[in-house]
């Protein structure tokens, strides 16, 4: 589609449906699965199965309303804040839960367990290794045992990892129940599937496009059936029940009188007649659809052409931004490493001589970090600029070609469809004259080699 002339934004094409010239059949229409747009051109891709007679692109509109709607039916299903009430009320520490804490905490950690299972705000400080991650490990489990919904957050992924991890471990959730979102630094909550976000869109998506798959596989299917009814109810056009009752007592009985048998020869060699005109008819038609459809062959491989530059420019985007994503992983790592250096560095006193050797580690990581982002920022800069250059030679020469090619997709498709009824039409009235020698003939022009003929200018 060329959308100069248009006012199309990057948020309408979500909203995009292939339909008729009708706009009373766009909610029946087919939605748009995935539009590419380069320069003017936009590209829109469709089910396989979607092909109304005379296809417009239409632009579902949301009312300007949509936003604000959402927005109070949100704060509307909110329900109880007890946390809010609380801040209303001027007390947001809340209350301690009132419940057995596990075995084996020190009072200081029995205190911060209820608080966890608790109503309100608390704050629990410690130093390293006084385990408030254990703490926080066995409230989480007993809160998801219990049904809750429990939001862990941290200023750092291996934090949020660590106490994920003691969770995982004690098996008191079911598949689905934790979702990790954001990049895991543990590489045990990457790879399960049952945890990491990624991997259960993944798996998702893959579930979702097979079942995909196998509907349009279905619809071919149902269209492929219906193209055979519609060949069958061509062949009966010309049938006639009484005459066929009439002659099958022909066949079975004796025959009558002389006079009856010349009556029923003449008849016969009349309806020969008209069938063999309907044949010589068809296969003239036959012959220039056939003709018609040959000399669209140029397009249709031009238009293979066309597509394949696209493919080109697709892949070279995809390349782009795989490695832009790696230069913003490489510049995460870069910051992690360089918060964990300042960490060390603003230690005081005793804590900073026992830190010399962790120092000198966190700064070889920071600068090894930071050649790695280095490289990667510059194969992001020069893959999105080979990228946006190639794209826009595509972009030219594909609206070149398209330019030049004389028949539109839509047109060879008509004359491909036409050259199919017409074949169906002639092995039809082939068949009711009963001649291989006919049906033969037919075959071989419909099947046989196609001769390519030029374009005209």
């Amino acid at each position: 589609m060329d959308l100069r002339g248009t006012e199309l934004n990057p948020d309408q094409l979500e909203s995009l449906r292939l339909a008729g010239p009708e706009e009373s059949g766009v909610e029946a229409g087919f939605t748009v699965t995935e539009t590419m747009q380069s320069g003017s051109a936009l590209t829109v891709g469709v089910a396989e199965f979607a092909d109304p007679v005379d296809p417009f692109l239409w632009v579902l509109q949301q009312p300007p309303t949509f936003l604000l709607e959402t927005l109070r039916d949100g704060i509307a299903g909110l329900g109880d804040t007890p946390l809010g009430s609380l801040l209303a009320s001027g007390s947001p520490a809340g209350e301690p839960a009132r419940t057995e804490v596990p075995a084996g905490l020190f009072p200081e950690q029995q205190e911060a367990y209820r608080a966890c299972l608790g109503t309100g705000v608390r704050l629990v400080w410690g130093p390293p290794g006084t385990g408030k991650t254990m703490v926080l490990t066995l409230a989480i489990g007993d809160l998801i045992a219990a049904g809750k919904r429990v939001l862990l957050v941290s200023a750092t992924n291996i934090a949020v990892d660590n106490a994920l991890k003691g969770v995982l471990r004690g098996h008191r959730h079911n598949s689905g129940d934790i979702v990790r979102v954001g990049p895991p630094q543990l590489k045990e909550i990457a790879d399960d599937p049952h945890v990491s976000l990624p991997l259960m869109v993944r798996a998702r998506l893959a579930d979702v496009e097979g079942r995909r798959a196998q509907v349009s596989a279905d619809l071919l299917g149902i269209r492929s059936r219906a193209e055979d009814l519609a060949e069958l109810e061509a062949g009966l056009v010309r049938f006639d029940a009484e005459a066929y009752i009439q002659a099958r007592g022909l066949v079975t009985e004796p025959f009558g009188d002389a006079a009856s048998r010349d009556v029923r020869v003449a008849e016969l060699k009349m309806a020969a007649r008209e069938v063999g005109q309907s044949l010589a008819a068809a296969e003239q038609d036959l012959n220039g659809a056939l003709k018609d459809r040959d000399d669209a062959e140029d397009s249709r491989h031009l238009w293979k052409q066309v597509d394949a530059l696209l493919d080109e420019a697709d892949g070279v985007e995809h390349a782009a931004t795989a490695a832009e994503s790696a230069a913003l992983q490489s510049q995460e790592r870069l910051r992690e490493t360089q918060r964990a250096l300042r960490e060390v560095e603003n230690r005081t006193g005793l804590a900073k001589l026992r830190s010399r050797a962790e120092r000198t580690d966190a700064q070889a990581a920071c600068g090894e970090a930071g050649v790695q982002f280095r490289e990667a920022h510059g194969h992001a800069l020069k893959a999105r600029d080979i990228a946006d250059r190639r794209r826009a030679q595509i972009a030219v020469q594909a609206e070149e070609m398209t330019r030049a090619i004389p028949f539109s997709d839509t047109e060879i498709d008509r004359r491909d469809k036409a050259a199919r009824a017409a074949a169906a039409r002639h092995r039809t009235l082939t068949r009711s004259t009963n001649s291989p020698m006919s049906t033969s003939r037919a075959r071989a022009r419909a099947g046989g080699p196609r001769a390519h003929s030029s374009p005209g200018p």
